[in-house]
Parts: structure tokens; C-alpha cells; sequence
């Protein structure tokens, strides 16, 4: 299966306060599930992965989409749930880690359906001048 890569970074995205390992985490496990949303698609001849990140007032946003299979709007309430999947072997851990890294950062993670097929999910992480520090004693 092949699939278009888009990777773009905005020259004015914030800089952000958090941690890599976390980060990392969560836009890795965006990615796989994007590749394996694409490769549950197959009547499409080429798909799209798309990274994209940019600025918000205050904020940075790493969006990750695909045109993938998408998730079926039942589905929708529960993808964040622990162990909830609608993909087996998969366990139904990924979107909860991702939600638990990003809330580790002060962020939010949000999911959309593309009108044309696929899914997008963009993780919202305030800008390092409006994270909130923790306090050390």
C-alpha cells in the first residue's frame, strides 16, 4: 500500500512547553492509526497522511489526518475509553494514551470526520508563555 506523505510546519508555530517523549507518543500513535485506517480503505488508488503544524492565538495545534476508513459515528463517544476498539487485534489504548500525553501537557485533543472520507485529530498545546508551571517548594 502507498500513501502520500504531507508534513508541514507553519513558521510562526509557538514554541511549547511539555514533554518530547509524551509528544511523541501521541502523534506516533496518530500515525498508525492513520496507516491502518488507509489500508482498511482499499477501493482508493492513492490515500493521504497529512502532518501539519500551526499557530493558533496562544497555542500550537499538530493536526493529523488521513483518508482512511474513518470512524463510524456510533463509535465516536467512546474512542477515548480505555480498551474501547473497533479494530481487532488492536487493544483500545492508543486514543486513550494520546488523550492522557496531551492532558499531561495542558492540551486537548479533538477528533473530526473529513466530509470526503478519513479522519482528522488535532492536539491543542498551549503556548510555553501560557502553560501553566508548576510550583517547586
Amino acid at each position: 500500500e502507498c500513501a502520500k506523505l504531507e508534513c508541514t510546519i507553519d513558521e510562526d508555530v509557538p514554541d511549547i512547553y511539555g514533554d518530547f517523549t509524551l509528544l511523541w507518543q501521541a502523534v506516533h500513535e496518530l500515525i498508525q492509526n492513520s496507516i491502518r485506517a488507509m489500508c482498511k480503505r482499499k477501493e482508493m488508488q492513492s490515500h493521504v497522511l497529512s502532518v501539519h503544524a500551526y499557530a493558533l492565538p496562544s497555542a500550537a495545534i499538530i493536526e493529523v489526518s488521513d483518508t482512511g476508513c474513518g470512524i463510524e459515528p456510533a463509535d465516536v463517544p467512546n474512542i477515548f475509553e480505555p480498551f474501547y476498539t473497533s479494530w481487532a487485534p488492536c487493544k483500545g489504548l492508543g486514543l486513550t494514551r494520546v488523550q492522557l500525553n496531551t492532558l499531561g501537557m495542558h492540551g486537548k485533543v479533538m477528533y473530526y470526520p473529513r466530509p470526503e472520507g478519513g479522519a482528522s485529530f488535532r492536539i491543542l498545546l498551549p503556548d510555553a508563555r501560557h502553560t501553566p508551571q508548576t510550583e517547586i517548594f
